[in-house]
This record gives C-alpha cells, sequence and structure tokens, in this order.
C-alpha cells in the first residue's frame, strides 16, 4: 500500500511538473539551450558546431528527448520535468539518513519540495540549473550513507550539469563529515586510512570533470566549464558592504519568500526559523559544555547527530547565502534554486520542533518522533499516548503549511508569480514578461512559406530564440550580440537581395529609430506578418517588416 501511494504521489507531481510545459515560450537562455540540443539532434552529435558556454549535459538530455517525442518545447522541458519529480526519491532517502530516529520527517520534507513555488517553476524549463541541484542532493544523500567514490562521482555530475554547483559545496563537505565522524567504520586513530573516504570522493569528482575536459579539448574548444564566465565577463568581485542589506533585501523579496509561502505568511516562516536556530545554537552548547565538563558522554549518539545535522545545515545554508549576497551575483531567483530542497529540511525540522520540542520536556519522550525502523526502544501506555498527540501535532502543522503553499504553486504553474526564466522585467512591457514570447513560433510559418532560400533576416536580441524557433530554414540570420541594428549594414544587405527586419512589441522604440535611419538609404519597413497570438487577440506580439525601395 505504501508502494502504491508513493507511485501515485510521483505520477500526481509529474503531472505537475510537465503540465505548464507547453504553456510559454522559450525565455533566453531555454531558446539558447534547445537550439544547441536541435543541432545535436540533427546531425552534430558531438557539438563540433557549437562553442558551449556551460557543460553539456542537459542538452544531450533534450537532444534525446527531441528524437523520442519531436522537437518541440514540451519535449525540450521534459528532462527537467522528470528530473524535478524524481529528486524526491535521494531527498527521500537523504531525511531518512540525516534523521533516522523521525520516520514522519520524510513525507513532510517530500510535500514541502513537492508544492514549493521556485522548484515547480523551474522544472518544467531548459535551464540547467534544475539538473545541478539533482545531482546535488543525490550528492549528499550517498556520502550520508557513506558511499564516497558515488556520492564525489554525483558531486561532479552536478559540476557538469552547471558549474555552480561549486558554490554549494558546503552541503556535501558538512554532510559528508558528519557522517565520516558519527561512522561504526571511522579508524579510532588518524593515520592514512582515515584519509580513504576523501580520496574516493576526490577520485569520484574527478572522473566526469575530466572527461569533460578532455571532450572539450577533442572537440577543440575551451572548456564549457569555464568558456561560459570568460564568454559573459562574469568575474565575481566583492561587492561594496553598503549594498548588502540592499542586496539581503532584494534576495528575500525576489527569491526566498517564494522557496515555500510568500509574504505576508513568509515572515512568520522566517521568524520561526530563526527561533529554532536560536535553540539550536543553545543545544550545542549545552552539548559543548557538557562533554568540557565531563558529565556527558555520547550515550545519546542520535540526539547528538540530529543537533550536528540541524547545526550543519544552517551553516551551509548560512554560508550560501553570504557569498551570494557578498559577492556580485546576479539577484536572479534561479541561483538559488538547489537551496530549496535543503531549506526543506530545515523547515521539515522546525515543523518537528514546534510539535515535539517547545512542549513542556516531561510531556514528551525525549527526541523521538515516532518510531524508527531500527528502534527497539518501547514506552509505556502514557507516553505512547502522548507521542500519538505529537504526531497528530505535527501532522497539523504540516498540513497547516501545505495549505498555505497550494495557492503559490497553483500560481507559479500558471506563471503568475514573479519567477522563472524571463528574470529581466517581470511584470513590465519588456522581454521580462511573462508571454512576451508568444506568437513567435508562428514567424517559422511565414518564412517557411513566404521567402526564397537565403533570404536575411535581421533581429534585435533574438539570436538564441530565432536559433530554436527557426531552426532548418535556409535564411541568413546575421547576429548582432544583442546590439542596436545597423541602417547601413541592412541597406547593404537589402542591395543584395530579399531582406527582413523582426520586432516584438516591446522593441517599438528599435522599430522607429531603425525606419528613421533607413530614410536616408531611399528605404522602408513594409509590413508582411502581423502576429496576434491566442493568449492575447487584441496584442499585436509581432511584426516582420519587409526591407522595400520608398
Amino acid at each position: 500500500m505504501g508502494y502504491l501511494a508513493a507511485a501515485l504521489f510521483g505520477a500526481a507531481l509529474f503531472a505537475l511538473r510537465l503540465i505548464p510545459a507547453g504553456q510559454e515560450r522559450f525565455a533566453f537562455d531555454e531558446a539558447h539551450h534547445a537550439g544547441w540540443a536541435r543541432l545535436i539532434a540533427n546531425g552534430d552529435p558531438f557539438m563540433h558546431q557549437i562553442a558551449a558556454d556551460k557543460p553539456p549535459q542537459l542538452y544531450y538530455l533534450v537532444a534525446l528527448a527531441f528524437k523520442l517525442f519531436g522537437e518541440n518545447e514540451t519535449a525540450a522541458r521534459l528532462p527537467n520535468a522528470l528530473l524535478g519529480t524524481l529528486i524526491i526519491l535521494p531527498l527521500w532517502g537523504l531525511t531518512r539518513r540525516l534523521y533516522p530516529t523521525q520516520p514522519l520527517l520524510g513525507p513532510v520534507v517530500v510535500g514541502l519540495f513537492a508544492l514549493s513555488p521556485l522548484a515547480q517553476v523551474y522544472a518544467p524549463t531548459v535551464f540547467t540549473d534544475p539538473v545541478m541541484a539533482f545531482w546535488l542532493v543525490m550528492s549528499v544523500w550517498l556520502l550520508s550513507r557513506e558511499n564516497w567514490g558515488l556520492g564525489g562521482l554525483a558531486f561532479g555530475m552536478a559540476l557538469c550539469g552547471k558549474q555552480q554547483a561549486l558554490f554549494f559545496l558546503p552541503y556535501p563537505v558538512f554532510i559528508g563529515l558528519i557522517s565520516y565522524l558519527t561512522s561504526a567504520k571511522r579508524p579510532s586513530n588518524l593515520n592514512w586510512r582515515s584519509f580513504i573516504p576523501l580520496l574516493k570522493a576526490a577520485i569520484g569528482v574527478a572522473i566526469p570533470v575530466l572527461l569533460l575536459i578532455g571532450f572539450d579539448k577533442w572537440r577543440g574548444q575551451t572548456s564549457s566549464l569555464t568558456y561560459g564566465a570568460a564568454l559573459n565577463g562574469e568575474k565575481l568581485t566583492l561587492a561594496s558592504p553598503t549594498q548588502w542589506p540592499g542586496r539581503v533585501a532584494e534576495w528575500w523579496n525576489r527569491v526566498l519568500q517564494y522557496f515555500f509561502v510568500p509574504n505576508p505568511f513568509g515572515w512568520l516562516l522566517l521568524l520561526g526559523l530563526t527561533g529554532f536556530l536560536v535553540w539550536t545554537l543553545k543545544q550545542l552548547w549545552d552539548m559543548w559544555r557538557k562533554r568540557r565538563n565531563e558529565e556527558q558522554s555520547l550515550s545519546d549518539p542520535a540526539y547528538s547527530k540530529t543537533i550536528l545535522t540541524d547545526a550543519a545545515l544552517f551553516a551551509a545554508t548560512g554560508i550560501v547565502l553570504v557569498w551570494h549576497t557578498a559577492l556580485t551575483f546576479p539577484v536572479w531567483d534561479r541561483y538559488l534554486l538547489p537551496l530549496v530542497p535543503f531549506a526543506a529540511l530545515l523547515v521539515a525540522r522546525l515543523l518537528a520542533w514546534g510539535a515535539y520540542d517547545l512542549p513542556p520536556k516531561g510531556a514528551r519522550p525525549r527526541f523521538t518522533i515516532g518510531k524508527s525502523r531500527d528502534s527497539k526502544k518501547s514506552y509505556s501506555p502514557t507516553q505512547n499516548s502522548k507521542l500519538k498527540t505529537q504526531n497528530y501535532s505535527l501532522a497539523l502543522l504540516t498540513l497547516v503549511t501545505l495549505g498555505l503553499m497550494v495557492q503559490p504553486v497553483a500560481m507559479a504553474a500558471t506563471y503568475q508569480l514573479p519567477l522563472g526564466g524571463d528574470y529581466l522585467a517581470f511584470g513590465g512591457s519588456g522581454p521580462g514578461q511573462h508571454y512576451a514570447y508568444d506568437g513567435i513560433d508562428e514567424l517559422a510559418t511565414f518564412f517557411r512559406n513566404n521567402t526564397r532560400p537565403g533570404a536575411a533576416v535581421f533581429q534585435e536580441e533574438m539570436d538564441w530564440h530565432f536559433s530554436y524557433y527557426l531552426f532548418g530554414i535556409p535564411l541568413e540570420i546575421p547576429s548582432n550580440k544583442s546590439q542596436l541594428l545597423d541602417p547601413a549594414q541592412i541597406a547593404a544587405r537589402a542591395a543584395k537581395g530579399e531582406s527582413y527586419v523582426v520586432f516584438a512589441d516591446w522593441q517599438s522604440s528599435s522599430y522607429k529609430r531603425l525606419r528613421q535611419g533607413l530614410a536616408p538609404y531611399g528605404l522602408q519597413l513594409e509590413e508582411a506578418l502581423e502576429v496576434y497570438p491566442f493568449s492575447d487577440e487584441e496584442r499585436r506580439a509581432w511584426v516582420v517588416y519587409r526591407v522595400a525601395r520608398v
């Protein structure tokens, strides 16, 4: 029965992740990645034509989906939707390993992650962050099981999903360290055997990383692990300390509150986590003081490991947030996506703290939630009755929290929250507005049916979108590298043959500028196609102009 319930839950979560996959046209990076995947799926399997600025793991997954299900947006987003569902398996396993005496935490953590608005928004996308997040959680779970080599291999796969996995290294390091220090297999004295787990983990990390470096060299390309930063000039530096308070507020307003429940309830959740952190630090202090005074031995190792695990999760989360604030990371929501599963662990422990630790100590069996699979401890009828009451309290707190998350996750699934790939100008009239690219797929039909092979199509900021949506059409699409269109270049090309210019509705100023710039050359822009997307039939989203003589 339990396996059936788990299978049904997984199927429902996968449907929630996948249903929005075809609703919205690609954002900038999505079109970029999907365009490369089309190249892989159509005659360039080793990416010889591509100077990849990110590791190509996702591109190959998307290319495989194209081969299996056709070249469309839903297929392109299928791999991340699947990984956004499968991640609950290592997350459940990680919870059981970190908190073995608290078996009820598993479903709480999985429920929190499943209904996370941020996790929902990025599951049906073609961004590399969900791939990185999946392997990161897999790595931490394997390290918690003392599978050092496989844990390292999984972290190497995270790096080969997206280089930024490096900035989440505190999680595998801290959890791996706790697993090692509490392991029954650890040598009693420090010797060369003590470093075997570290060596295995390092070898595991090195295998996929070295294979990727070798693959890039074989293709004659700078390593995709470093090329993106060099290409985009993304050199991280220390932000001015005067900017830190503003950056903290920006991270909260634009990202952190959407992990689970937005404001005002997000503030209550933050307040609760602050209280739980203070309590955890007090428990650490008491443990250290008693051990220093030789008043306490490790007679309750489960309790000690739980407190250490809580502290490690808080510390790792704090470190990640500190350098995303102190360094010049752009405040983009997807950058913190890998934090969501670990934040779900902390929020689940917060709810358990409210159910089991806040009541008077005499009213509960100390720090045992339910009865673990390996536990041989039994309780008196009175204790069992109180424990059931506390279990009901945890269930109630969990249901209330998940209930508050239902509307936000539904809004996330229909792109009603200021989240996702269109991060540049959400809610405005610019390229960051959700549904800004609706109707772009109709351009392919027009150019395929109404232009001659070799016709030139000029655009601004559409290089990546055209690489996907106009893929395979025999057109000349000059790249302007997101610069303003040059009237002289267009006039020179128009003198040689058929030429077009495409503008979106949020590029009206560029249209006016180009029309004025072409006038001295005796050229004008004639409307050849107007696109009114189905999502908003009154909105003229795209216009294709033919460059013609006055």
